[in-house]
C-alpha cells in the first residue's frame, strides 16, 4: 500500500511529537512485517494521537489567548463529562475525554469546527482541516462489513469531512475491540485503513512542509518547546532561545531551524509531559480529580508507554465546570428577579404572584423531582406574559412531554393532547438566540415528534420530522445524547424500511 505522505511526513520531522511517535511506529512495525491484526491497530493509535494531541493544542491555546470563554467552558464540560440542563439547571454526567473516552476528543474538535478564530493561525488552520470534506471511507466500510454489522452512521462513506473521519475510526476501533474479527479479510481491513490513513495525511497543505506564513500550514505541523529544548517529530534539538521558559510549551508551526523563534507558543500543561529523557507523553485520562492524578500515554510500543503524575495545581488549568458558571439569560435573570413584563396580559402588574403557590426557584424543583403538573401551570402563565422566553417554552414542552409519558397507560387522549401542545411550545424554544438553547430545544421536540409516530401509527410524516429535528439538534450543538439520539433513529428508519417475512 502506497503511503507517501504519510512516509514524507514522519522523515521530515515536522509532525507534532505525539502523532510522530504513532506514525514511526506503525512505519517501522510495517517495515519488519508485522501481521494485519498488529497494523490495524498501529494506524488506530495514529488516529487517536492525532485527535488527542490536536484537541489538547487547541484548548491549551483557548485558555491561554482568554478571548473564547463561551468556547473554553463547553469544552471543559467534555473533559469532564459535565453537560449542562437548562431546563432542570443540572448537570448530565457521561465519560469525558479526562476519563478516557476518545469520543469526547473528537467531541472537542466537533466543537472548534463551529467557530471561527480569525487571528489564531492554528485555530484557523485546524478549522479548515477539520472541515475539509475529501476523505472517502468507501473501501474500509466495505472491508468492514465483510467482517461485522457497520453502524448507520458510517455507512455514509464518501466525501466525509476529517472530523467525521475521525469519529468513524473510533466508531470502528470500538468494534474491532470488541467484536470477534475473523482473521481471513483483517489484511484487506489493514490495507482500507492505511489508505485512509494516507488521505489525512494527503490533505493540503501537506503535512510534511513548512510555509513561512504560518496560517497557510497543516495543523499536523507542531512541535513541543522546553527550555533549551525542541521536539520537533521524533528528534530531539536544542535551541538558542534567550530567555528559554521553564514550561512545556505547544509550538506552531514547527520552527524551521533550530535559530528560528516559533510564530506562536503558548501553554501546554496539564495535556504534556516530558519524561526525565525528555521524551514526551500526552495526556489521556485524569485518574483522580480530589488527588490530581493525571495519566499520559507515548504512542510508542515500548515499555511504560503510560505513567501517571500526581500534581493537584493541574486543576486549575482544566476546573471542572460548576453550575455558578451558568448565569440566566437577560430574559431568565428578570424573570428570577420577579421583574417580569406583561405584554400579552395588560391587565396584570408585572409584581403580581404567579401562579400563586409556584415560585421560579419551585418550579424548576418540581421539574427535578418529576412533578410536571405544578411546573407546567407555573411556565405556562410566565410564557404567556413574556412570549419571547424562549427557556421558558423549552421547561414549559419538556414537562408536558413527560407528563403525557406517564399518562400514556392510563389516559391515552390527553397523553397525546399534551404531546401536541409539547410539539407547538418546543417549535416556540427553538427560536433562543444561542446555538446551544437551540440544539436542546430541537432535541426535546424529535423525542416528541418521535413518541407522537408511535401512538399514532398512520402518520409517517412524524417519523421523518423527529430525524429531521434530531439532525438539526447535531448541527447545532456537539453533544453525546443529541448523536446517540440521532443514531437510535436511524437504526429505527433502517429497521422499519426492512420488508417484513410476508412482503418479501
Amino acid at each position: 500500500m502506497a503511503t507517501e505522505n504519510v512516509q514524507r511526513a514522519s522523515e521530515g520531522s515536522w509532525l507534532w511529537p505525539p502523532i510522530a511517535d504513532a506514525v514511526d511506529t506503525f512505519l517501522r512495525r510495517r517495515a519488519t512485517g508485522s501481521g494485519p491484526y498488529e497494523r490495524i491497530w498501529r494506524l488506530i493509535h495514529v488516529w487517536e494521537a492525532t485527535s488527542i494531541t490536536l484537541a489538547a493544542a487547541a484548548i491549551s491555546y483557548v485558555r491561554e489567548s482568554g478571548k473564547y470563554p463561551e468556547v473554553l467552558r463547553r469544552l471543559r464540560e467534555f473533559c469532564h463529562g459535565r453537560s449542562w440542563k437548562p431546563i432542570d439547571k443540572t448537570f448530565e454526567r457521561q465519560a469525558g475525554a479526562l476519563a478516557g473516552s476518545v469520543d469526547r476528543w473528537i467531541d472537542i474538535l466537533f466543537e472548534f469546527a463551529n467557530h471561527d478564530y480569525p487571528d489564531s493561525a492554528f485555530l484557523s488552520s485546524l478549522k479548515r482541516f477539520l472541515e475539509t470534506d475529501q476523505v472517502s471511507l468507501s473501501r474500509l466500510v466495505t472491508a468492514w462489513a465483510v467482517t461485522c454489522a457497520v453502524p448507520t452512521d458510517s455507512q455514509r462513506a464518501d466525501h466525509v469531512p476529517v472530523k467525521q473521519a475521525l469519529r468513524n475510526i473510533n466508531i470502528f476501533r470500538n468494534r474491532f475491540a470488541h467484536v470477534p474479527f475473523p482473521h481471513d479479510p483483517l489484511d484487506v481491513v489493514a490495507g482500507a485503513l492505511e489508505e485512509l490513513t494516507e488521505q489525512l495525511f494527503s490533505i493540503p497543505p501537506l503535512p510534511w512542509k513548512i510555509f513561512p506564513n504560518a496560517i497557510d500550514n497543516s495543523p499536523l505541523v507542531g512541535a513541543l518547546l522546553y527550555r533549551d529544548c525542541l521536539l520537533r517529530g521524533c528528534n530531539l534539538f536544542h535551541t538558542h532561545r534567550d530567555p528559554a521558559p521553564a514550561i512545556i510549551q505547544f509550538a506552531f508551526p514547527c520552527p524551521r531551524s533550530d535559530h528560528e523563534d516559533p510564530a506562536d507558543a503558548w501553554r501546554a500543561d496539564p495535556f504534556v509531559f516530558l519524561d526525565t529523557m525528555n521524551r514526551p507523553f500526552i495526556l489521556t485520562r485524569l485518574v483522580e480529580e480530589t488527588m490530581g492524578t493525571w495519566e499520559y500515554t507515548r504512542f510508542r510500543a515500548e515499555a511504560n508507554a503510560v505513567i501517571t503524575r500526581d500534581d493537584l495545581s493541574l486543576m486549575s488549568f482544566l476546573p471542572i465546570p460548576l453550575s455558578t458558571e451558568y448565569a440566566p439569560d437577560e430574559d431568565e435573570a428578570r424573570v428570577e428577579e420577579g421583574t417580569v413584563g406583561g405584554s400579552a396580559d395588560a391587565d396584570r402588574s408585572s409584581s403580581e404572584p404567579l401562579a400563586a403557590e409556584m415560585d421560579f426557584d419551585r418550579a424548576i424543583e418540581a421539574i427535578r423531582n418529576e412533578n410536571y403538573s405544578p411546573a407546567i401551570l407555573f411556565f405556562a402563565e410566565l410564557t404567556s406574559r413574556r412570549p419571547e422566553y424562549h427557556i421558558g417554552w423549552l421547561r414549559l414542552g419538556h414537562a408536558k412531554r413527560e407528563k403525557a409519558m406517564r399518562l400514556r397507560d392510563e389516559n391515552a387522549e390527553e397523553a397525546v393532547r399534551l404531546m401536541r401542545e409539547a410539539v407547538e411550545d418546543l417549535t416556540r424554544a427553538t427560536g433562543h438566540r444561542d446555538a446551544p438553547a437551540r440544539a436542546q430545544a430541537f432535541y426535546e421536540l424529535s423525542k416528541v415528534h418521535h413518541h407522537l409516530a408511535r401512538w399514532i401509527v398512520d402518520d409517517a410524516s412524524l417519523w421523518e420530522a423527529a430525524q429531521k429535528d434530531a439532525t438539526q439538534a447535531c448541527e447545532l450543538a456537539t453533544d453525546p445524547r443529541y448523536r446517540s439520539w440521532l443514531e437510535y433513529l436511524d437504526r429505527s428508519a433502517a429497521q422499519r424500511s426492512r420488508p417484513t417475512a410476508g412482503e418479501a
